[in-house]
């Protein structure tokens, strides 16, 4: 199974947030190889953008602001692939009238370009529109209660 990891996924997870235990769970299965993980190639500068700002609130200056956001996401990467969003889907993604936020269209284009067949978001409101059966677009806790089936 292919899962599509949407920004806000993997910033609950690093800013140890109120959803951060699932997405743990759901990192473990891909850490465990139990699931194929991805993010887009945006998700990556979002990240380096937003753990710059949380560590810096959390008074952790440079250079260890650096060296920890790279520790982080080098971790990260070892099983959670990333993957690139072509200009075809970004003028999907663009065009779509069906999405509010257009960041959140290119993620959906992106998942679907790559084939995945479920996009794990924290904001699914933001995904209501969509029914494709091709890539399943649910909440953290859901995936784990229906794909993984427990929870640590």
């Amino acid at each position: 199974m292919k899962v599509f990891l949407d920004t806000n996924i993997l910033m609950e997870y690093f800013a140890n947030r109120t959803k951060a235990a699932d997405v743990k769970v759901i990192l473990q299965a891909a850490y465990q190889g139990q699931i194929k993980a991805c993010m887009s190639v945006g998700c990556l500068y979002t990240l380096i953008y937003l753990l710059g700002i949380y560590l810096k609130n959390q008074g952790i200056h440079e250079p260890n602001k650096t060296l920890r956001i790279k520790e982080s996401l080098s971790s990260i990467m070892e099983y959670v692939h990333i993957v690139n969003l072509s200009e075809n889907y970004i003028d999907h993604a663009i065009s779509a009238t069906d999405f509010k936020d257009l960041e959140d269209s290119c993620q959906y284009q992106c998942a679907a370009e790559n084939k995945c067949d479920i996009l794990i978001t924290i904001i699914i409101k933001h995904f209501n529109k969509i029914d494709d059966p091709k890539c399943e677009v649910i909440e953290p806790h859901q995936f784990v209660q229906k794909y993984i089936g427990c929870k640590e």
